[in-house]
């Protein structure tokens, strides 16, 4: 190899000796973001269980803060719900504001204790619907 060669590639040769002998660049940490909790109550369909309760009384809890509430003798209700504290949510009807106490709260099991107005309280159960269902046919 001649001596012009030789000194083109020095600058070449002396970038890769650097190179080879630098710490490597120390790897930034990406955030993890860690997964919403999966809250039990939203997105399921709740069939009220409770003896004299209207037949096909249902409560779904959406996402997006909807609340849909209907019944096979009553016309659907759709309004905001919110949750206001780890055990309490809250809903407006008609101008009221209803709050309820998540007494029971499972994978298949709700239990709304609702704070009525003049402190009256209502106990209502409910099981979480897994299975399709048509309201029955009732009299006329």
């Amino acid at each position: 190899m001649n001596r012009r060669r030789a000194w083109r590639l020095l600058p070449s040769l002396l970038l890769l000796l650097t190179a080879c002998g630098r710490a490597p660049e120390p790897l930034t940490a990406t955030p993890v973001v860690a997964a919403p909790a999966v809250d039990p109550l939203v997105g399921k369909v709740w069939l009220r269980s409770d003896i004299g309760a209207p037949p096909g009384e249902l409560r779904i809890f959406l996402p997006d803060g909807s609340l849909l509430m209907s019944s096979c003798v009553e016309t659907y209700r759709i309004v905001r719900w919110q949750r206001i504290a780890p055990d309490t949510i809250r809903w407006d009807e008609d101008g009221v504001s209803v709050e309820a106490g998540l007494n029971a709260l499972g994978a298949a099991e709700l239990q709304l204790e609702l704070r009525l107005r003049g402190g009256e309280r209502q106990l209502q159960h409910y099981q979480a619907l897994n299975a399709a269902r048509v309201c029955p046919d009732l009299p006329r």
